[in-house]
């Protein structure tokens, strides 16, 4: 049986395969919104057919909402502070 912690390192491993997908996408030119846009589109997609297809009952889309607020305002510290950090080194 799997603890929390090695279902975290995949869930951090699986995220990590789709940021590497977005740098490709950034790299061949697309705009960073538009691939941020589609990671969203793609996420909400496919949290739906998760909730559809699993035993977790219906659609929590509070709690779905709360854990995106919540990391999106993680990693907008941890970016705000790599360019900070980024800048002073300039």
């Amino acid at each position: 049986m799997k603890d929390s912690a090695d279902i975290l390192n995949a869930d951090i491993e699986i995220a990590d395969g789709f940021i590497h997908l977005a740098n490709e996408k950034l790299e061949a030119g697309f705009d960073p919104f538009k691939v941020s846009a589609a990671m969203v589109h793609a996420a909400a997609n496919f949290s739906a057919f998760a909730y559809a297809n699993g035993n977790k009952g219906p659609l929590d889309d509070k709690r779905l909402i709360q854990e995106f607020h919540q990391l999106l305002l993680g990693y907008d510290g941890h970016h705000k502070k790599r360019l900070t950090e980024d800048n002073d080194k300039a």
